[in-house]
C-alpha cells in the first residue's frame, strides 16, 4: 500500500537526507547542501495553495515508511498543466513505490486540479526514469539537446508528455 501525504514537521530528517543527497543534484541544480533551518522554513510554509506557489511536494509512504518524494511543479491553472518530478530513496528502488506514485499523483491532479496534461524532463541516460513515466502512458514527444551538464559533459532531457482525458 503507498499513499501520499503532504510534509510534516517530522519529516525534517528525512527531507535534509533526501535534499542533500549529492548524486541528485545535477537535476535540480543544486550547488551546496540545505540546511536544517532551510528546510524547516520551507516545510513551515508547503502547506500554502498551489495556484500561489506553482509547487506541490508530497512525502511517498509504505508502511508507515518514507520512502521518496514527488513533486508538481511548474504548475499552470490556465493551461491546465503541471510537471512531475519523483525521487525515490536507494533502498527502495526497483520494487514498484515509484510507479504507484506516479499513479496516484497523476489521478490526483486529474480529479483535483483538473489537468489536461502532465509532463516530465528525463535525461537520456536515465532509463529506470524513461521505463517508469514509459510504463505509465508518457509518451517521449521531444528533445532538449545538451541542456544540463553532467559531470563535464552536457546532456540531452527528453520530454514527456501524458494527457489527462475526462
Amino acid at each position: 500500500m503507498i499513499e501520499l501525504r503532504a510534509p510534516e514537521p517530522d519529516d525534517l530528517a528525512f527531507l535534509i537526507k533526501m535534499e542533500n543527497d549529492r548524486s541528485n543534484w545535477w537535476i535540480s541544480g543544486t550547488l551546496s547542501p540545505w540546511s536544517r533551518y532551510t528546510l524547516m522554513k520551507y516545510l513551515e510554509n508547503s502547506g500554502q495553495d498551489i495556484a500561489i506557489t506553482g509547487q506541490q511536494r508530497y512525502v511517498v509512504i509504505s508502511k508507515h515508511h518514507k520512502v521518496g518524494l514527488i513533486d508538481f511543479y511548474e504548475y499552470h491553472a490556465v493551461h491546465q498543466r503541471a510537471a512531475i518530478g519523483i525521487v525515490i530513496s536507494k533502498e527502495f528502488r526497483g520494487k514498484g513505490y515509484g510507479t504507484k506514485a506516479l499513479e496516484l499523483i497523476i489521478d490526483h491532479g486529474k480529479m483535483y486540479l483538473g489537468l489536461h496534461q502532465v509532463y516530465a524532463e528525463i535525461p537520456d541516460y536515465n532509463e529506470p526514469s524513461i521505463r517508469l513515466f514509459e510504463k505509465c502512458g508518457f509518451k517521449r514527444t521531444g528533445v532538449k539537446k545538451d541542456w544540463i551538464r553532467r559531470e563535464g559533459r552536457f546532456v540531452n532531457i527528453f520530454f514527456y508528455q501524458k494527457f489527462l482525458y475526462y
